[in-house]
C-alpha cells in the first residue's frame, strides 16, 4: 500500500507561508499603529488588560504584536465581572494568550513616559525599513476610485437645470406663504 504524502506536504507549506505572511503583517502593523505602540513598550512589565466582557487579566506582558495579540505570563490573575460582584473567585494561570479582538483596554502605568515613548517610536519607524515590501502592501489594498460620486453629479446635471435658471424662474413667481 502506497501513501501519497505530497498533498499534505504542499498543504503544510501553504499554511506555513500564510502564517509567515500574517507574521509580517502583524510586525508591519506594530510599527505603524499607535494602538499597539504602548503595549509593545510595556513588554516585561506588569500590566492589566480589560477585555470586552469587562473581565480583567493581570500579569507580566511577554509579547505583543501589531494585531494587539497579547501573551501574559508569570502568575496571571483573571478576574471576571462576576467575581468582582462576589459570585466567583479569581482564576490563577501560568500563562494566557489574549486575542487582540477581545481587548478593550490596556491600562498604562503612571511610570510610562508617553511623550518619550512616542518620540522613540517615531525614530525607530523612520530608521528601519518596513517588514513588508511596498508592492506586497499595495497588493492587499483595494484601489480607490478617483471620484466615486462623479456619475451622480453627471446624472444630476442632465436631469436638472442649472441653479441660475431656477433662481430666475422663481423670482418671477409671487412669494408663497409657507
Amino acid at each position: 500500500v502506497e501513501i501519497d504524502f505530497s498533498y499534505n506536504l504542499s498543504r503544510q507549506a501553504t499554511l506555513d507561508n500564510r502564517a509567515a505572511c500574517e507574521n509580517w503583517r502583524a510586525k508591519d502593523r506594530l510599527r505603524s499603529s499607535l494602538l499597539a505602540l504602548f503595549p509593545a513598550a510595556l513588554v516585561g512589565q506588569l500590566v492589566q488588560v480589560t477585555l470586552l466582557d469587562d473581565s480583567q487579566v493581570t500579569g507580566r506582558l511577554e509579547s505583543c504584536d501589531g494585531m494587539l495579540n497579547l501573551v501574559l505570563s508569570g502568575g496571571v490573575c483573571v478576574t471576571s465581572d462576576r467575581s468582582t460582584r462576589g459570585h466567583g473567585d479569581p482564576v490563577e494561570l501560568k500563562e494566557i494568550t489574549i486575542s487582540g479582538k477581545r481587548v478593550r483596554y490596556v491600562s498604562l502605568p503612571d511610570t510610562l513616559n508617553v511623550h518619550k515613548t512616542l518620540n522613540e517610536w517615531d525614530f525607530d519607524l523612520a530608521s528601519t525599513p518596513s517588514a513588508l515590501p511596498l508592492a506586497k502592501r499595495m497588493m492587499q489594498r483595494p484601489r480607490r476610485a478617483i471620484d466615486k460620486y462623479a456619475y451622480l453629479r453627471d446624472s444630476n446635471q442632465l436631469n436638472h437645470p442649472p441653479l441660475g435658471d431656477c433662481a430666475a424662474n422663481s423670482s418671477s413667481q409671487p412669494d408663497k406663504p409657507w
